[in-house]
């Protein structure tokens, strides 16, 4: 009984993993990564517009990534903005800042750090300097 759990710790310690090692050398791409099947996108599209968060961060991810659909992807990323998500508030941010928006750009990166998100204030600083 010892050597049982002896064997369990070693191989929890040393990280072993029951993988293959072709398994281990399959690359994921990020598209994959947030890939959403065609059976749960109607889904998630309707707990989006219902206003759940998860499903309106999960649709920008998908579409920015995995689609690449800029235009569905912005929507989904102010759908989620909009519902609080302070990291989507930040992207959402550093797009108008990037397009040359600073107004919305500094809105939207107050809401960010209001809701607690540090890295805001240097957008902030950024967005600052942009406007002198």
């Amino acid at each position: 009984m010892k050597l049982f759990f002896l064997i369990i710790l070693v191989t929890t310690m040393t990280g072993f993993d029951a993988r293959s090692q072709e398994d281990m050398n399959v690359a994921t791409s990020t598209g994959s990564t947030f890939f959403i099947d065609t059976d749960e996108l109607p889904k998630l599209i309707s707990a989006a517009q219902n206003g759940e968060l998860f499903a309106a961060v999960r649709l920008y991810k998908y579409y920015k990534f995995s689609i690449m659909d800029s235009e569905k992807a912005f929507i989904w990323l102010t759908n989620a903005a909009e519902l609080g998500d302070k990291v989507s508030q930040y992207n959402l941010a550093s797009f108008y800042l990037q397009n040359g928006q600073a107004e919305l750009a500094e809105e939207w990166a107050l809401r960010a750090f209001d809701n607690g998100l540090a890295e805001a204030s240097e957008l902030l600083d950024e967005i600052s300097n942009k406007q002198k």
